[in-house]
């Protein structure tokens, strides 16, 4: 077997197409569990002004994983604060939104190199916690994210109520 070398760096504005690529996957694969929630997108599916936005601000993060140079995955996630109702507890943590992988790579550690990075960043930036969401009908990123060590928090729940257009 070849050993293929990481790297992982954070996003530039030229990354976008290699992206989107991934952006791609990730979005077929959420619109065909629940075509109700996603629309099945032909033309590009983020705008350069938002993956700009991510990799400019300096309370997101957006980090490629690359091999050769070829884009293979990226992580992306921003600091969040919680409201000021009184029962919370003012805190900060890192909002992990997708850490995603192309689907050939996946099972060969790199996401798990991507959350380290992530865990080194938010650890720079004093935060204590890590938070995410993941749909129930996503095992592979459930699982992924139990071997890491995240519990579950919460959970959601949805009715269909137009009987007509349930899923």
């Amino acid at each position: 077997m070849v050993e293929l070398n990481l790297h992982i760096r954070p996003a530039e504005n030229n990354d976008y197409s290699g992206l989107l690529e991934i952006y791609k996957e990730l979005d077929e694969y959420h619109q065909i569990e629940h075509p109700e929630i996603f629309e099945r997108i032909q033309e590009e599916n983020r705008s350069k002004e938002y993956i700009s936005y991510l990799v400019e601000s300096k309370t997101s993060l957006l980090l490629v994983a690359l091999i050769e140079d070829e884009i293979i995955g990226f992580a992306e996630g921003y600091i969040k604060e919680n409201s000021s109702f009184p029962v919370f507890k003012k805190r900060e943590w890192f909002q992990l939104d997708n850490i995603a992988i192309k689907n050939k790579y996946q099972g060969e550690g790199f996401g798990r190199k991507l959350f380290q990075a992530i865990e080194h960043w938010a650890t720079g930036q004093r935060l204590k916690r890590i938070e995410l969401n993941v749909y129930s009908f996503n095992q592979g990123a459930t699982r992924f994210y139990e071997q890491l060590g995240f519990h579950e928090l919460c959970k959601s729940y949805f009715l269909t109520i137009d009987k007509n257009n349930a899923v």
